[in-house]
């Protein structure tokens, strides 16, 4: 691909009305440099789309008629590598999200994302990089945190101060923003900052990355969280 070309897109959904308003929603964002090149009702027509359009991200739902995303996203893999696959479902148990990266699957969304989010995960794993929904739970992490899905390894040129190193471990037990603070004794706006600073640091979009960096290099620990 071209450098400065959009990225290529294909969406995969059962659900016509859900397809349609997310194209929709999509096409809405001028700015993102994402262009919709396909789109399948099940995993047969996504397959298809891959096929005939070459794109560089398939987005797709995991249950739909025929075929469905877990079988598509496998075929993919194998056979269109240069095709990355992101699902886009309404379940969001720690199974489903496991079983979607062990077919090859290279992000995960809930359906609940905003478009904020989607363009974001797509623009993440074109880079090169896996995308975790910013909704997975501890007992995610617990599961990817150990895997080779979880691609925050141990990094000795960064460097955290003590006080980062305290926010790494809250965020990791699952505090709120307001819950840090008052046990940090200092303002939401500082935590954000903080937070800010350290997703910088090892390349995370969320808390969750922040998590999974903080398990994959012993800041904290399984039981811990």
């Amino acid at each position: 691909m071209l450098a400065n070309s959009p990225i290529r897109l294909v969406i995969a959904d059962d659900s016509p009305v859900f397809r349609k308003g997310l194209v929709h929603s999509l096409n809405l964002e001028k700015q993102h440099s994402i262009h919709i090149v396909g789109e399948g009702h099940n995993g047969e027509s996504l397959l298809k789309e891959v096929e005939r359009k070459q794109p560089d991200i398939a987005l797709t739902d995991l249950k739909m008629p025929l075929m469905d995303g877990f079988e598509a996203s496998r075929i993919i893999n194998k056979n269109f590598p240069s095709t990355s696959v992101i699902a886009l479902s309404f379940f969001s148990d720690e199974e489903s999200i496991y079983q979607m990266f062990e077919t090859g699957a290279k992000g995960y969304l809930t359906k609940n994302a905003d478009v904020a989010e989607i363009i974001e995960a797509v623009k993440t794993v074109h880079g090169g990089n896996m995308y975790y929904c910013s909704s997975s739970s501890v007992s995610l992490i617990k599961k990817i945190g150990p895997s080779k899905y979880n691609h925050y390894k141990k990094n000795t040129a960064i460097r955290f101060t003590e006080r980062e190193i305290q926010l790494i471990r809250l965020i990791s037990f699952q505090l709120t923003t307001k819950e840090i603070a008052g046990k940090m004794k200092i303002s939401t706006r500082t935590v954000e900052e903080y937070s800010r600073n350290i997703k910088e640091k090892i390349d995370a979009k969320n808390t969750v990355g922040i998590a999974l960096y903080a398990y994959k290099n012993n800041i904290v620990s399984a039981s811990e969280i």
